[in-house]
């Protein structure tokens, strides 16, 4: 099942009082994805929707690599109405998940950059690219020029369209899906599309990060911005990176303040008004795994990185370590900035994929508002009642007792 039925009380289920993003009125939330993870999400700034490709719907498992379940299609969230529109399924990229995507602003597209594809179990990792135009609702496959060579097939990559220089900027992932330290690229990729639609590929010169995957990137229009990533199964960082978009080098920051713990699936946004970037989630060595926590992270000129804990997540596994001002811990999950506020969706917890959509206000970042409340893989230990207890994990997906 690619879609659940549900009517959320937004704004009153009979009711519909706001505005949506296209100027006519906001209908009721009848229809939302299924729960997924392994997902990215751009903003359609002209309508102040969020996009959401495909993704991994399979429930947790302990295999190892842990079976996927694509899917291929494509949703648009509208933040104004808190509602979910289905733009179609089986479309053209296939079922996909792994990815990551831009928004390119100066031809109103979305793209969506290698990952894995297919139905099987363990489908194959890609170098695809896909564009879906928003005013024709079409999509098309990208062609790209290699005349240096191409980044190549991988996963947990992670990418920003830099429009000043009206290019896609992409940095590391893995060959294979197994967090292998010999599959793990270090590499800076430029993907230019001023003498075409479908670009050239060129390669970064000089040093940068250390070969890694799952990195928080994030860009604020002169400066792409790096934190964190895993490079093997168990060696995880926490150092922060900084590419001068103008300059084409990368500089290690200096970091202060509250410095998270080494993670990697966490997301990274621009908060524009703020002038700082704010991450959330990922997952740590540590006994909480999945994360909630939330920091704002500020770069100055000099490379000083200074972060700051907005939001303080889970103490621990506990029903009384739970904070209930941040979503459900979680990693690769969808994360964007619309207006004055922060969006997630989807990713994955303790107990599998998540479907719930978040909201933080970003000029007062105190507490997370549930919009779309998770039908299916909280934590025990979120839904238990005061005086109930929970099993500690793996065992924490089952009922309050």
């Amino acid at each position: 099942m690619k879609r659940l039925f549900a009517c959320v009380l937004l704004v009153g289920c009979g009711s519909s009082p706001a505005t949506n993003g296209d100027g006519g009125m906001c209908a009721p939330l009848m229809l939302r994805p299924q729960a997924r993870q392994r997902v990215d999400g751009v903003l359609d700034a002209s309508g102040q929707k969020i996009l959401v490709y495909g993704g991994d719907e399979a429930p947790i498992s302990t295999a190892l690599p842990a079976p996927r379940q694509l899917t291929d299609d494509l949703w648009s969230y509208d933040v104004a109405c808190g509602t979910w529109t289905e733009l179609g399924m089986q479309q053209p990229p296939g079922a996909q998940g792994e990815y990551t995507a831009v928004l390119d602003s100066k031809r109103n597209r979305l793209i969506l950059i290698a990952g894995q594809k297919g139905t099987a179990a363990n489908p194959p990792v890609v170098e695809e690219l896909w564009a879906y135009d928003l005013a024709a609702m079409t999509w098309t496959q990208l062609h790209p020029a290699t005349p240096a060579g191409s980044p190549g097939a991988r996963v947990g990559q992670r990418a920003i369209y830099d429009a000043g220089h009206d290019q896609v900027v992409m940095f590391g992932g893995e060959r294979t899906i197994n967090f292998n330290a010999g599959d793990m690229f270090g590499d800076t990729w430029m993907l230019d599309f001023t003498s075409s639609a479908d670009g050239t590929w060129s390669k970064l010169a000089g040093t940068g990060p250390a070969k890694r995957r799952d990195a928080a990137l994030a860009t604020d229009g002169s400066r792409v911005v790096l934190f964190g990533g895993a490079s093997d199964f168990m060696t995880y960082q926490n150092d922060v990176w900084v590419l001068d978009l103008a300059q084409g080098a990368w500089t290690q920051a200096t970091t202060s303040g509250d410095v998270p713990s080494a993670r990697f699936a966490s997301k990274l946004t621009f908060d524009a008004a703020g002038g700082r970037f704010v991450m959330f989630g990922g997952h740590d060595p540590a006994s909480l795994g999945p994360l909630n926590d939330t920091y704002a992270l500020t770069v100055d000129a000099s490379g000083n990185a200074a972060f700051a804990l907005l939001i303080a997540g889970d103490s621990d596994t506990t029903v009384a370590g739970v904070d209930h001002a941040s979503p459900e811990r979680r990693e690769r999950h969808a994360q964007v900035a619309a207006g004055s506020r922060l969006w997630i969706f989807g990713g994955a917890s303790d107990c599998g994929p998540m479907d719930d959509v978040w909201t933080l206000d970003l000029t007062a970042p105190t507490k997370w508002t549930t919009v779309v409340p998770a039908l299916i893989d909280e934590t025990c230990q979120r839904r238990a009642a005061a005086g109930q207890t929970c099993q500690p994990p793996p065992n924490d997906c089952t009922t309050p007792l």
